[in-house]
């Protein structure tokens, strides 16, 4: 099965009806899911958009994921390495600054 990676921003739009992105990423979400592809993305994308969120939102967004809107993917203690390997490369190349939840994914 093939898979989309959804960053915290994505996640925001989808759940903060307010965001001007929000129609387009809901209905892009919507055909992704009706086209077979599987959403992913992890937890500290999600602690990312559940921070940024306003209630009820932050519960929808929390309560989607457990209903498996998403699937979290998980990664252990050793799968840091790399990632910090990705936020030293993309940040010292000058481009801005990659944070964890960007690097997780």
């Amino acid at each position: 099965m093939r898979s989309v990676l959804l960053d915290a921003g994505p996640q925001i739009a989808l759940f903060a009806t307010d965001d001007r992105h929000h129609a387009r990423f809901n209905g892009l979400v919507s055909a992704l899911s009706e086209a077979g592809l599987r959403l992913m993305t992890t937890w500290p994308c999600v602690v990312e958009a559940a921070y940024l969120l306003e209630p009820p939102q932050r519960y929808e967004l929390l309560r989607w994921i457990e209903l498996g809107g998403a699937v979290v993917y998980p990664f252990a203690p050793h799968d840091l390495r790399a990632m910090v390997r990705w936020m030293r490369r993309y940040t010292e190349a000058g481009k801005r600054e990659m944070d964890l939840a960007d690097a997780s994914l």
